[in-house]
């Protein structure tokens, strides 16, 4: 059933399968199952994202629940270590060094590994995007994800849980590990949304500038690590755009920009700085009589980008 990365749909397309549910369960929906035509087709519209998910995925016997598994056999000699380093990065050991702790094998085996999961295009190797002269990319950064959404979603939920699903407990493992996490799981993949809604806005020129690149930042700031989830600039590195995606039940607030701009002092002083905030659940009054006083602030709720 797997396809090859490049025919996966884009968000705007993924979500077309899905016509009847809400803006945030076609989120969740995406980031369940990634753009894969034949995981899309699995669910059938009349049914709650619960239920397709339980019913679908979760429940032993039906196309989903053997896939991944199908997939690594055909493709992989040795299928048991690679589930074992999927898991553990899905599980948020990202690191090369965290990924040998846990899985408490050789770095030079994991490397080797991992070079072959990177070339099936089910793990990435995903760097900081240097931001300034003192920010430049070097390899001890790098993070590792697993980029296909299904996958993803199978190792961090299912496969942790195995014993319960075998057993025919889905509806427990739905109920008890699976929503009570499915926002922070959702999390990550709606920056990425959010990125491709910003090269959406490029590509019809409705931004102020031509991004020239555009990633995220991750490193230390006055002693602490932090992260940028959107650094945007032209190819002057004259103008940035510095952005914050929350994925939460709870809306943004004058703080999370306050937040932001306090991240903005890793920006040469010369530089045009603009902002940009991208929420599940809206913005706080406080927060949208802001964008009347600073017009380098924009505001996009989920609503606004379906």
């Amino acid at each position: 059933m797997f396809t090859d990365r490049k025919q996966e749909l884009p968000f705007d397309d993924s979500i077309k399968f899905f016509p009847n549910y809400s803006d945030i369960d076609k989120m969740l929906a995406y980031a369940i199952l990634g753009g894969n035509p034949l995981y899309l087709r699995q669910f059938k519209p009349n049914l709650t994202l619960n239920e397709n998910t339980l019913k679908y995925i979760l429940t032993k016997g039906c196309n989903l629940y053997s896939e991944v598994g199908f997939l690594l056999k055909q493709k992989l000699k040795d299928p048991k270590p690679y589930n074992t380093i999927l898991e553990t990065i899905a599980l948020g050991s990202t690191t090369l060094n965290d990924i040998c702790t846990k899985t408490k094998m050789g770095k030079t085996k994991i490397s080797l590994y991992l070079k072959t999961l990177i070339k099936l295009e089910i793990v990435e190797h995903e760097f900081p995007m240097p931001i300034n002269t003192k920010t430049q990319t070097n390899s001890e950064k790098g993070l590792y994800h697993i980029k296909n959404n299904f996958f993803r979603f199978w190792f961090y939920f299912a496969s942790p849980h195995m014993a319960d699903l075998e057993t025919g407990n889905s509806a427990k493992v739905l109920e008890h590990i699976v929503l009570p996490q499915l926002d922070s799981f959702t999390a990550p993949v709606f920056e990425n949304v959010c990125r491709e809604y910003l090269l959406e806005l490029n590509r019809n020129n409705k931004l102020s500038f031509n991004i020239a690149k555009l990633g995220k930042w991750w490193g230390t700031l006055d002693g602490a690590q932090t992260k940028i989830d959107i650094v945007a600039k032209d190819a002057m590195s004259k103008t940035y755009i510095l952005g914050k995606c929350t994925f939460q039940n709870t809306k943004m607030n004058i703080n999370d920009l306050e937040i932001l701009k306090t991240k903005a002092e890793l920006i040469e002083k010369s530089a045009n700085i603009q902002y940009i905030l991208f929420s599940k659940s809206g913005f706080s009054e406080n927060l949208v009589s802001e964008t009347a006083k600073d017009d380098r602030l924009t505001l996009l709720s989920l609503t606004r980008m379906n």
